[in-house]
């Protein structure tokens, strides 16, 4: 039996016990939450062999990419409004699932692993072993488990900080020979093999000049993406897929079969870790598309998902957030059906390394932030809300003498109640210390008119806001700043076009600010070089730095530090028309107000 030998040795008033042992219950609940909350993947065991069997599939790799090359095309059911003797095809979906049924058995007999319970068929005759290069989908014979919203047990975090809405359609990207996609934009490191292994540091070749965007990507070529980077491709058919940092992902194929009324986009990726999100603009083609991690595929019928995977813990993700996605486990063969909407919440599957599915709804990272924040307070005055029912008469008697031998008779039990206390009145009184953390869901963009017929943005959570004139509109593409783009006002030169880098018109973005314990001088060394032009200027009473940099193109930047955040402006102007949107932005700038 154990025994609390300090408990009971100071605790021998019989009406501290109930505290006592209150406080325990909540500190070893609070410690078992944290477990499972935290940690996930703790709790899976690992199935049977399952290491051995991954580095056995992944030496298959070149074998499943050389047996899918050689599967045929075969024609596929034609759409309504498809051409009279048009021929519509697509590939041979049976061989291609052969390949990777043949490279599985194989690895699974290599294993002490008990071979999968479903049948796999039998790999085709000219090849002996092969891998997929990007595992496919089950065959029309196979049932599909579209999941019910009763299925969906619990809440997360999602893959996004902001919930996905409705954009405009973008246009489509013309590619020409093996070209599968070009990368549009790009911030910070990021690294391309090419198919030869040759490594490109594409990040570095756009700042010094001798790499521009768009950067047409050949097939096979991989990307890996750095700490605090965002790369976006461009695929053609309105497709926009964002890799996120760290990642390691691959655009394995894509065609367009112009051939048909309705162009059909086929698309296959791989992620072997971390994120990407794609965006497919609605349009007047049909979309074809899989991305698999190195143990799920995921087949897409819609138009907004993200997809991710953890190399340690062995857990792919799946989020739809507007269309269709069905999600095959390339081990068991199960298949299942997420389907959701712009104005649905996400939808989200987790498979780990024991092969289950788990289903749950996803939250916005902003929203879940905020009500994390929320069953925090709600515990500390759950814990008051015990102690002053145990002790509230004593309390009323003398509050202040019962919490110093509160302390005295048990330190730790007096610590934690200390701690709860400052808690409570730091969360009261924090609103009113900085009263520009108080949380919006959307910048609000007020349509106040100024005397000069310009329209007046105004964030308040932030408590920025400036003016624009009319001939200039909100861009919805624009990522900048490392951190996010608050809002971005631009105009259109002539000659621009979409999807390229931007060289035409001019650019007025004000950058979602970000906390730092560095002063302006120190934040600004850690991001810029001396090649760099820096200087100081005053625009309304406030001292910015002013940076001057040559890297898609040259961009001036502004920066000053506010209540320990860097509030940020990049401007452009380029083009026949560039001293007219160079005088323009001048005004918007004198226009700027920040807090104070």
């Amino acid at each position: 039996m154990v025994h609390f030998g300090l408990y009971r040795r100071r605790a021998t008033n019989l009406h501290m016990k109930p505290l006592i042992y209150t406080l325990r219950f909540f500190i070893f609940g609070a410690i078992l939450y944290s477990l499972f909350y935290f940690l996930p993947g703790a709790a899976a065991q690992s199935a049977c062999g399952e290491d051995a069997f991954r580095t056995c599939m992944e030496g298959k790799t070149s074998e499943v990419n050389a047996c899918g090359q050689r599967c045929p095309q075969k024609e596929k059911p034609c759409l309504p409004g498809d051409p009279p003797g048009a021929t519509c095809y697509g590939y041979d979906e049976s061989c291609l699932n052969a390949c990777s049924s043949a490279a599985e058995q194989e690895c699974r007999t290599k294993t002490t692993c008990p071979s999968p319970e479903t049948s796999q068929p039998k790999a085709p005759t000219t090849s002996a072993s092969s891998p997929t290069p990007i595992p496919t989908s089950p065959s029309p014979a196979q049932t599909v488990h579209t999941v019910d919203d009763s299925e969906f047990k619990g809440e997360t975090k999602a893959l996004v900080n902001t919930k996905p809405q409705k954009k405009t359609k973008t246009d489509l990207l013309e590619l020409k020979g093996n070209d599968l996609g070009a990368i549009i934009s790009i911030s910070g490191e990021t690294e391309v093999m090419l198919p030869d292994e040759t490594i490109i540091k594409l990040s570095e070749g756009v700042k010094n000049g001798t790499i521009s965007l768009p950067y047409v990507l050949p097939e096979k070529a991989q990307i890996f993406t750095g700490d605090e980077t965002i790369v976006r491709i461009g695929i053609g058919g309105g497709v926009t897929i964002t890799v996120d940092a760290l990642s390691e992902y691959t655009l394995d194929k894509f065609a367009v079969d112009r051939s048909r009324a309705q162009p059909n986009v086929s698309t296959r990726m791989r992620l072997k870790t971390g994120k990407v999100e794609v965006d497919i603009a609605k349009g007047q083609f049909t979309s074809d598309m899989k991305i698999a991690t190195p143990v799920n595929t995921g087949t897409v019928t819609g138009t907004h998902f993200a997809v991710a995977y953890d190399r340690k813990t062995g857990i792919s993700i799946f989020e739809i957030y507007d269309g269709t996605i069905k999600v095959t486990n390339n081990k068991t063969g199960k298949t299942i059906a997420l389907s959701s909407s712009y104005d649905k919440p996400i939808k989200r599957v987790e498979i780990g390394k024991d092969n289950k599915f788990i289903y749950k709804t996803a939250i916005a990272g902003n929203e879940w932030s905020a009500r994390q924040t929320l069953r925090i307070f709600v515990a500390i005055g759950l814990i008051f809300a015990v102690i002053f029912g145990l002790y509230g008469r004593r309390l009323t008697k003398n509050g202040l003498s019962f919490m110093i031998s509160l302390v005295k008779t048990n330190f730790n039990v007096g610590i934690i109640v200390i701690l709860a206390i400052g808690l409570l009145v730091g969360y009261l009184i924090y609103p009113y210390i900085n009263p520009s953390d108080k949380q919006t869901t959307q910048p609000q963009n007020s349509k106040t008119t100024t005397q000069s017929g310009w329209t007046t943005f105004s964030d308040k959570q932030y408590g920025i806001s400036f003016d624009y004139p009319p001939s200039w509109s909100v861009s919805q593409v624009s990522q900048v700043f490392e951190n996010g783009d608050l809002i971005a006002i631009q105009v259109l030169g002539d000659t621009q076009k979409e999807n390229t880098e931007f060289y035409d018109g001019g650019r007025f973005i004000v950058m979602t600010p970000v906390p730092t314990d560095l002063d302006l001088d120190s934040w600004i060394n850690s991001k810029y070089t001396a090649n760099d032009q820096i200087s100081d200027v005053t625009i309304n009473g406030v001292v910015f730095k002013k940076v001057y940099t040559c890297g898609f193109g040259c961009f001036t930047f502004y920066y000053t530090v506010i209540s320990g955040k860097i509030y940020g402006v990049n401007t452009f102007a380029e083009g026949v028309k560039k001293s007219e949107h160079t005088k323009t932005i001048d005004q918007m700038l004198k226009t700027l107000v920040l807090p104070k």
